[in-house]
Formats: C-alpha cells, structure tokens, sequence
C-alpha cells in the first residue's frame, strides 16, 4: 500500500519523520516501528520528538520486542547526552528511568548495572547530567 510506504532515499524533514513516527504509533503495528527504525534511526533521534520516540519504544515493549526498545532508549538517551544543555541532560536521564525500567523486565547478559556503570564512566566529565542522574534516583 503506498500510503505506508517509507520514503528510503536521504534524509527526511523534521515533518515527514514526524508523520512517519505517529502513523507507526497509531497503527500499533510493531512491523511499522521496526521497518521505520530500521531505514530511519537516525532522522527519528534528530528529527522526531522525544515523547514520540519513548511511544514507540514502550510500543515495542508492549509488543515484546524488548531489545528493540532498549535500543531506541538508548540512542534517544545518547542523543540528549550529547546537546550538552542541562534540559537535554533532564530528558536524558528520565529516558534512562524507563531505560532501567525496561532492563529489569529482560534477562539480556549485558544488564542494567553494567549498561549504567560504563555510562558513568564515559560521562564522568559531565557534571551537570551527573546531577540529573542523582535527581531520578539513577546513581543509588
């Protein structure tokens, strides 16, 4: 049907990776989610909204695509972690809230402690995201 179709060739506007995203969402449809972070990952970080974005993995989720969402929290937390503004770092660490949330639902080898410890690490320079990882109750 060519009115679900995704567009394949370059980058997508800002209106079109919105669309793309709500209809996906809307739908239900885990194939959707999946076919459109498969071809547009990337443009859905940048360009879509972070409430659609956590939609679509609680979608998947719900679907029991559990590392599909992990996947898509982690690239959206990634994101927010590298604008380096502290209103970037406070969605980044209420995306790591579900994010954890959604590790202790799974039995993956690499879990929770380990995914956040490396996290802490990486980031160790970056005092302000520390703080918003404190204020969600992330680094008890």
């Amino acid at each position: 049907d060519a009115s679900t179709a995704l567009p394949t060739a370059g980058l997508l506007a800002q209106v079109e990776v919105r669309a793309l995203m709500a209809r996906a969402i809307s739908a239900d449809s885990l194939d959707q989610i999946r076919t459109l972070w498969q071809e547009h990952a990337r443009d859905c970080v940048t360009r879509g909204s972070h409430p659609s974005l956590m939609k679509m993995a609680r979608a998947c989720a719900t679907h029991g695509d559990h590392e599909l969402a992990i996947e898509i929290l982690e690239e959206l937390a990634a994101h927010h972690i590298d604008q380096k503004t502290r209103k970037h770092y406070e969605l980044a660490a209420t995306t790591l809230v579900a994010l954890r949330d959604l590790y202790k639902q799974t039995e993956l080898e690499l879990g929770w402690g380990d995914f956040f410890a490396i996290l802490k690490e990486t980031t160790s320079s970056l005092k302000s995201l520390h703080e918003e990882f404190d204020r969600q109750g992330l680094s008890a």
